[in-house]
């Protein structure tokens, strides 16, 4: 058996040793020579132990780290990729769920973006648990052979399976090699969970920033004027801004769904784990193990959710005193030339200090539940062991509580310390994941302007009348010098009834209103109707009111920048435009 693995682990190297030459060939041409991160490009032993960061780690030995010691990113793992995979993965999702009643799930758009990896990380942190429970079973074996008399084998028959395990020898060796192999699987599996959350939040954020780019002005969370100013509210009145929440986006929230990432295996395979060791515990010191562990569970677990819960509020509130003060900041810097010429710098100084300050007492917070939820995952540790030997002692009166039952009891009780101290921690994190993954929902979900151009759709409906069609980009010249020249007609009655009266054809209309109202905001009055206007094509055409009469806000509802409220608007192909506030 041996044999056929390493046979099939050398036929496994060959191909990718072909495979690795021929990627690099491919890749001779590129300029980019100074990548030290050859996981991808490295041979199979080198990969499993990681042998291909020696170089950066000789680095650091002979001098500090900095960036440019780090290298380049390999021309696979640049940014641009994964953010152009997530959102074809978003966008085709979003094309799945319109025809549906279910609502869009960007949990399914992350389970597309990392499930090959991901899987494969699952199944190896399963073999690297199970294997995990060896070394206490072997230690129980290396001391009840120490313990034993010595065996006399037959030196003509073969040795059986029993035989070789009862031997402490050829135990040291298993336990050796099981403890190589758990270390690997378990490396390796978190080297493809970090990998596939690190490229998760690069894609994220990529999304994020272009939805940011995408805004209409009626989408921004300031958008009533009546709103009170972020600087005269309190951080407890739940105030954020733009550039508050979308900071916050991209740094905290996205951080959140990475380490739901690092951390999401740890749902199952803790109680897997726990299970297992429960069970073999049972069969070393019977139904005392079962007594010790199920009163530890029921005295410590229930105060450790409930510590993660109140760090799980407490995040929430953090991240909004965070949201508030960014918002502050960002209104001190754009106003900052008022603030000094009214000498307003201690004033403002002083709202920032303390908002800080909240912000401080906090985080300090944050700090005492993470001691105390430590805290209990260590005494839990040790109440399940005291407990289990002190039931032991009285329901079997001291009777076979052997060597043998001691050293394999604690060494299974210690593997229980890192699943009970983790598994409030997983839960937490995920309860963060699931709020971060709401609140880029509900960003993601935000009405987008209009007028904006998608450079890869090359394929356009030429008649198509979707509002969503206007856009803004580099318009033909034929256009250009049509929209430019003077028109020498009278233009009096181009708004006029006699429009639609066989003077302009239908198809030489550029933009086309038919019972359009616009509103600057989604729940805003309307402040914009057009019955029936159709703007030719190759006219100069004017527009002329009083005062606060709508000319401006015709143009922004002819450039896609107001909110349509009912009605159609139709344009003409793929229309560029531009407005100029001032001549």
């Amino acid at each position: 058996v041996l044999s056929l693995i390493i046979s099939g682990v050398d036929c496994f190297c060959f191909y990718e040793e072909v495979s690795k030459r021929q990627r690099a060939h491919q890749k001779s041409t590129s300029s980019n020579h100074n990548v030290l991160y050859k996981h991808n490009d490295t041979h199979f032993y080198s990969k499993i132990t990681f042998f291909w960061i020696n170089v950066l780690l000789w680095r650091g030995y002979e001098s500090p780290i900095e960036e440019d010691d780090l290298g380049d990113l390999p021309d696979d793992e640049k940014s641009n990729i994964f953010y152009e995979r997530f959102k074809r993965i978003y966008n085709s999702n979003e094309k799945d769920t319109k025809s549906s009643i279910r609502h869009r799930s960007i949990w399914q758009c992350y389970i597309q973006a990392i499930w090959p990896n991901f899987y494969t990380a699952g199944v190896m942190k399963l073999l690297g648990d199970l294997i995990s429970v060896v070394p206490p079973l072997g230690l129980a074996a290396i001391i009840q052979y120490v313990e034993g008399p010595q065996q006399e084998y037959n030196e003509n028959s073969e040795v059986t399976i029993q035989e070789f395990l009862s031997n402490g020898y050829a135990m040291l060796v298993v336990v050796t090699l099981s403890l190589v192999f758990q270390a690997l699987l378990s490396q390796n599996s978190t080297h493809l969970v970090t990998l596939e959350g690190t490229r998760l939040k690069t894609g994220l954020q990529g999304l994020l920033y272009d939805k940011c780019m995408r805004l209409g002005p009626w989408s921004s969370a300031d958008n009533n004027p009546e709103e009170e100013s972020p600087l005269l509210q309190s951080p407890k009145d739940n105030a954020t801004s733009p550039s508050g929440l979308l900071t916050n986006l991209m740094s905290q929230d996205t951080y959140n769904i990475m380490s739901c990432v690092w951390i999401c295996h740890y749902l199952w395979a803790i109680p897997l784990k726990v299970s297992v060791i429960l069970y073999l515990l049972f069969t070393k010191l019977g139904i005392s193990a079962i007594i010790g562990t199920a009163a530890s569970v029921l005295l410590i677990t229930p105060l450790q959710f409930y510590i993660g819960k109140k760090i799980s509020d407490n995040s929430k509130d953090i991240s909004k005193c965070t949201d508030h003060r960014i918002s502050k900041m960002t209104e001190i810097l754009q106003g900052m030339n008022v603030i000094k010429l009214y000498v307003w710098e201690d004033l403002f100084n002083e709202k920032i200090l303390n908002l800080r300050e909240v912000e401080l007492k906090l985080l300090n917070k944050d700090s005492i539940y993470w001691s105390f939820l430590t805290f209990t995952t260590q005494v839990s540790t040790i109440l399940v062991t005291v407990i289990t030997f002190f039931v032991y002692y009285f329901l079997n009166d001291s009777k076979g509580l052997t060597a043998v039952n001691v050293f394999a009891g604690l060494a299974l009780f210690n593997q229980l310390t890192i699943p009970l101290l983790i598994l409030p921690v997983t839960v937490m994190m995920v309860i963060q994941a699931m709020v971060s993954t709401k609140r880029i929902k509900e960003f993601l979900e935000l009405p987008e302007s209009n007028n904006v151009r998608e450079d890869d759709n090359d394929e356009h409906n030429k008649s198509s009348n979707i509002f969503n069609d206007a856009f803004i980009g580099n318009a033909p010249e034929d256009v250009l010098e049509e929209v430019c020249k003077e028109d020498e007609g009278d233009v009096e009655d181009q708004f006029s009834d006699d429009e639609n009266s066989g003077i302009y054809p239908n198809n030489e209309y550029l933009v086309r209103f038919r019972n359009a109202a616009f509103s600057w905001g989604v729940k805003n009055e309307m402040l914009l109707e057009v019955e029936d206007l159709d703007i030719p094509e190759g006219r100069l055409i004017m527009v002329v009111g009083g005062g606060s009469s709508g000319k401006t806000s015709l143009l922004s509802a002819i450039l896609g920048e107001m909110y349509l409220e009912r009605g159609d608007v139709t344009y003409k192909g793929r229309v560029s435009m531009w407005f100029a506030g001032q001549p």
